[in-house]
């Protein structure tokens, strides 16, 4: 495989301009290296993003699109097709990537060129992204590291994985396509055009990332999970009516497109009614697999999702834990 590869980094954005702000910003950190392009699309904003954008593009080298607002599915699929990358990586614009991510994605890449790629996602609580809005300006990453990691916290789907893959570093884990989100995660882009690309039935929020991840899987693709390469997510204000309905019509469109046992087990674990290695038995069996992998009984909600204040479960026995 030729080292140098190139990967492009597609940011979608809607009406978030101060967490893009800080999304680009932190970027510069990754543009100096070759190989690495940034396509940002900006789906419809209504705010001073495409202001932002036009005059900001040279200063923090970056590439933009302006669309109409037509849902994360749609921009994506147009950064991918204005990309030129080898990959693609999509992070959203509320996402922050260590300064190494890139540096060691490209080390798992090498090593496993075929697969999906997803790091090692923290999240950084709502009362703390002022202060970290006020220092990602600073010319010396290390600061913005110190503060990522006094403030940050585990995510529960990141430590599954990290207990999955803990076991066997190239494990085929039956329900990588329920754990990896769009905000985290990077493919190659010939994958991309196989499967075609994300289904733009699904508007909105969630969960077209899933449904792609689904489609990889399907074709015999697997997750390379890498607990080094790190990243965090700021939390941000959410319209709870909106979410809920996105959530809801879109969960509905899934279960309409496949009606499979495994997909129905995922919209169970969502809703908190099976846990996550519940959902990947059904998967090993659906699939007719042979490897298991023992994870942690992590179970979610719509609840959690949608509201971020849910104690996460862990185990039968209904001892609660906070991630």
């Amino acid at each position: 495989m030729n080292e140098n590869f190139l990967i492009s980094i597609v940011v979608i954005t809607y009406n978030k301009l101060d967490y893009l702000k800080s999304v680009l910003t932190n970027l510069r950190f990754h543009v100096r290296l070759k190989n690495v392009e940034i396509i940002v699309v900006n789906d419809g904003s209504t705010d001073d993003t495409r202001s932002f954008l036009k005059n900001n593009k040279e200063k923090l080298n970056f590439e933009y699109v302006n669309i109409e607002h037509s849902g994360s599915a749609k921009a994506r699929n147009t950064g991918i097709n204005l990309s030129k990358g080898d990959y693609i990586l999509f992070i959203d614009n509320d996402i922050i990537i260590d300064a190494s991510y890139i540096e060691k994605l490209r080390e798992s890449i090498l090593l496993y060129p075929d697969r999906i790629h997803a790091g090692n996602l923290k999240l950084v609580p709502l009362e703390n992204v002022p202060e970290f809005m006020n220092i990602i300006s600073q010319p010396d990453y290390s600061t913005i590291r110190c503060f990522l990691e006094q403030y940050s916290y585990k995510d529960a789907i990141s430590d599954s994985l990290s207990t999955a893959y803990s076991q066997k570093d190239d494990i085929n884990l039956a329900c990588w396509w329920a754990m990896a989100g769009g905000g985290n995660i990077c493919f190659p882009k010939k994958v991309l055009y196989e499967i075609e690309l994300f289904d733009e039935n699904f508007k909105s929020w969630g969960p077209e990332d899933t449904e792609l991840c689904y489609r990889a899987f399907t074709k015999g693709y697997y997750l390379k999970y890498n607990s080094n390469s790190l990243l965090y997510h700021l939390e941000h204000p959410r319209n709870i009516t909106a979410l809920k309905e996105s959530m809801v019509k879109n969960i509905s469109l899934l279960y309409k497109k496949y009606k499979t046992e495994d997909i129905l087990a995922f919209l169970n674990f969502f809703n908190g009614m099976i846990s996550l290695d519940e959902l990947n038995k059904v998967c090993i069996k659906v699939h007719q697999l042979k490897e298991l992998v023992n994870l942690k009984n992590y179970h979610i909600s719509l609840g959690y999702y949608i509201n971020k204040n849910q104690v996460i479960k862990w185990g039968k026995d209904g001892t609660n834990s906070k991630v």
